[in-house]
């Protein structure tokens, strides 16, 4: 979208939808037992406020769908859950690395992911342009290459850097056979099968990350 205008003074409520791993899985809120921690990170305002200044945050709320559930219904899902339905959750969080650079064609340039930390499963990769702004909130920028190094140099992704046509590929064997049309970001894979991974809980790879890795990525002309 062109994003929201709210006028000097006035004030809005605002319903944005979160999608997380509960979504994958199903989970039953009300069966749960002890504590539900969600965090949400916002982005800086030269990332997503395209004119104005940024408005104050006056209240959160977080609203479960099925929170006004018929009490006849809630108890039927709980009466599951206390049967020992084997469940497992598909991940257990995302994590968020945020850089600023100057970029010029023919380059390299390296982001340290610090932040990263545990069993990670996939890396989403997107380069592009900051400010925001109305005319270019959705241009994104093209790589030429891209690696995953450890801090002393040694590739997490194979043998050698992996281009443009070879990430087109990996895609293929990974996802369905439209993913390829998904031009704004790169995906880079430790697991066999993401999609099962973030589906239905399993396991089929995943790199250990201590948040000295960098990410290593190429422009072209």
């Amino acid at each position: 979208t062109t994003g929201t205008a709210l006028a000097d003074g006035a004030s809005g409520v605002y319903y944005i939808p979160v999608f997380h791993m509960l979504n994958a899985c199903k989970l039953h809120l009300a069966g749960i037992k002890g504590d539900l921690t969600i965090r949400l990170k916002t982005s800086g305002a030269s990332l997503s406020l395209l004119a104005g200044s940024h408005p104050t945050v006056t209240d959160v709320s977080l609203v479960m769908k099925g929170y006004a559930e018929p009490d006849n219904r809630r108890q039927s899902r709980i009466a599951a859950y206390n049967a020992k339905v084997p469940l497992k959750l598909p991940f257990y969080n995302w994590q968020r690395v945020q850089s600023t650079q100057t970029l010029a064609a023919n380059s390299k340039y390296n982001v340290v992911l610090q932040g990263f930390s545990g069993p990670v499963m996939g890396m989403f990769v997107c380069v592009r342009s900051a400010p925001s702004t109305g005319a270019g909130q959705g241009t994104y920028q093209a790589i030429k290459d891209i690696d995953v190094q450890l801090a002393g140099g040694e590739s997490l992704i194979g043998h050698y850097v992996k281009g443009h046509a070879d990430l087109k590929i990996e895609n293929a064997e990974l996802f369905n056979n439209v993913f390829g049309l998904n031009s704004n970001f790169y995906f880079v894979s430790f697991s066999s099968d993401p999609s099962g991974d973030y589906g239905t809980g399993s396991t089929n790879g995943y790199q250990v990350f201590d948040g000295k890795e960098k990410l290593i990525f190429g422009t072209g002309p």
